[in-house]
């Protein structure tokens, strides 16, 4: 079942590449597209947003669907695993935009969301514990400052290429 359903999102993930390529290709001569989608840092931002939406619909979905069959340890690996996995894939074809070297990019991802967790972890524990902050405050800042930390890694380790330099100076 699970090969299935990994099947099925590698299906809808190559289609959803179609579809940025789509985008890509009407937005070219409007002004406030050619703005926008020629930051890197605004198609990060773009991108964090539907990546959030995606993987909050992934981790209720699976647990709504498997709950009952699944330990909610499982559901949530699972839905991590995809979840990122739509995130490699956007940050990839949309923001870095990098060529080959897909395992490499793939499992440097994991790393700097895992580097990434670990600082957010441990400041949401200071702010709370530590300094008392209410838990929706301190959350808020954490996402804020992880939201750099994420786009500094991938810029400078996941996605890094000395072509990705060329491409910025054109």
């Amino acid at each position: 079942m699970i090969f299935l359903c990994f099947e099925v999102f590698m299906n809808f993930q190559l289609g959803y590449a179609g579809l940025y390529s789509e985008i890509l290709n009407m937005s070219m001569g409007n002004k406030y597209y050619d703005v926008v989608l020629c930051s890197p840092k605004m198609r990060y931002l773009l991108a964090g947003g539907w990546n959030t939406v995606f993987g909050y619909g992934v981790g209720v979905g699976l647990y709504n669907a498997l709950a009952a069959y699944m330990h909610i340890l499982l559901i949530g690996t699972i839905a991590n695993i995809i979840s990122i996995s739509m995130s490699f894939i956007t940050y990839k074809l949309f923001v870095f935009r990098t060529k080959g070297q897909w395992l490499r990019e793939y499992i440097r991802t994991y790393i700097v969301y895992g580097g990434a967790s670990l600082v957010g972890i441990l400041l949401l524990w200071l702010l709370v514990d530590g300094y008392g902050l209410k838990i929706w405050l301190a959350q808020g800042g954490v996402i804020f400052f992880t939201v750099i930390i994420s786009y500094t890694g991938h810029s400078r380790f996941t996605f890094h290429r000395a072509e990705c330099k060329q491409e910025a100076e054109l």
